[in-house]
């Protein structure tokens, strides 16, 4: 499985998670900062591939 089909597939998770969370975020606002820990961290991670692609593995 190659990073990109790995990211395709969290984000595709966390954006499931956001639209569930959204539907019942009104009254649950904890919900809301767990999801975008979620998503900050997806974004975090393709950035390091990203970056790993443009210039090699060390940061």
């Amino acid at each position: 499985m190659t990073a990109e089909s790995v990211l395709v597939e969290r984000v595709t998770a966390a954006w499931r998670e956001y639209v569930a969370v959204a539907e019942e975020t009104a009254r649950e606002d904890r919900m809301v900062s767990r999801l975008s820990r979620s998503v900050s961290a997806v974004v975090a991670d393709a950035a390091q591939v990203e970056w790993e692609r443009a210039y090699g593995k060390e940061r």
